[in-house]
């Protein structure tokens, strides 16, 4: 089933601003180490791969609705970890004892 929702400009204008945001801080929260550094590059595709983020969006709005801002330390930080565990959720169906899926967000896995 899928849903259709009109959403205002002021809003998508709010939703991408809030896209960009996230982006950012998971850049932050993962920086570019030495091209030796397999780990972390692994981690950075993962998580910096481009999506909608509706997980810590979601989360954001609603932290934005019981008065807190987006921008706040802490919520920043949680929503970050959301989509970090999201990213890793997916990497994880995709190993060969899962679905072994080829491809993933437009990319190969």
């Amino acid at each position: 089933m899928t849903a259709h929702v009109d959403i205002t400009a002021s809003q998508e204008h709010e939703l991408h601003s809030l896209q960009q945001l996230l982006q950012t801080h998971l850049e932050q929260l993962l920086p570019a180490g030495q091209p030796s550094d397999q780990v972390r590059a692994a981690m950075r595709a993962g998580a910096l791969a481009p999506g909608k983020r509706i997980r810590p969006l979601l989360l954001l709005l609603a932290a934005r609705d019981m008065g807190s801002k987006a921008s706040q330390q802490g919520i920043l930080d949680l929503a970050c970890a959301v989509e970090m565990v999201h990213a890793a959720s997916l990497i994880l169906d995709d190993i060969p004892c899962m679905d072994n899926a080829q491809m993933r967000r437009g990319r190969p896995t």
